[in-house]
């Protein structure tokens, strides 16, 4: 398992040994539950049988709520949101959606981690912030990068692949910018019995379409469809790096 020492960011959040102790989904009053059950009823009722479709009906409404960092929203340094937190404030960071998205899937019994970029510096000014993303087991590496992840004792090894439930391009940096460097991955119980992703058909799922959302933790006002892009995240990468301009 990976495992690293507590770390304050560039963006200001103090991050737990294990940031996927925020991935909670009891005593809140079955806010949660009750929003992934929500969601599985619009994947019923639309017959969606497509991983593509169930996860991405959970990335587009998870999308809908603004992405800010800590600086951006006055949120306290000192831990990332729960998932109740960030329902109830309307905001968070790149962390705070992940783990919403890992709490929410989680419930539709789905296996997941989160995975931690660290902040990478170059001549001693930081140019690629830190961030946060869901992991899902996949072993598809021709979308984006595949980590191996081992259990406590190394006996099993699980593939997973980053899912990004934020536009990381919105403060200036795009995915493709985390993939050359080295990952931090916090598996989730889950990880070693719920389901792997794995995609068939065309994506479907439009949150903004397919749910209508009541309720006095989100506004009507903050819902709106991300629809979800595939980019060739090698060639991206390498794009990237190549053309960014580094402080001297």
């Amino acid at each position: 398992m990976y495992t690293r020492t507590t770390h304050t960011g560039s963006t200001g959040t103090l991050y737990p040994d294990n940031i996927t102790e925020y991935i909670i989904s009891s005593g809140d009053d079955g806010v949660v539950s009750d929003t992934a059950g929500q969601l599985s009823a619009i994947i019923k009722s639309k017959d969606y049988s497509d991983e593509e479709d169930v996860t991405g009906l959970v990335f587009s409404f998870v999308g809908s709520i603004p992405y800010e960092t800590d600086y951006e929203s006055g949120h306290s340094s000192e831990y990332p949101r729960t998932p109740a937190v960030i329902l109830s404030d309307g905001a968070g960071d790149s962390g705070d959606h992940s783990i919403l998205a890992a709490a929410l899937l989680r419930e539709l019994g789905y296996g997941v981690a989160l995975v931690y970029y660290p902040p990478e510096s170059f001549d001693e000014q930081t140019v690629i912030p830190e961030a946060v993303a869901l992991n899902l087991i996949s072993n598809d590496s021709r979308q984006r990068p595949v980590y191996p992840v081992s259990n406590e004792d190394g006996t099993e090894i699980i593939t997973v692949s980053p899912f990004w439930t934020v536009d990381t391009t919105e403060k200036g940096y795009p995915s493709s910018a985390f993939y050359s460097i080295s990952p931090e991955i916090y598996p989730d119980d889950s990880l070693w019995c719920g389901i792997p992703y794995n995609p068939g058909g065309k994506f479907r799922a439009d949150f903004g379409k397919d749910l209508d959302y009541q309720s006095e933790l989100l506004s009507s006002d903050i819902i709106r469809s991300h629809p979800l892009t595939y980019p060739d995240w090698l060639e991206q990468t390498y794009d990237y790096y190549q053309t960014v301009w580094y402080p001297s």
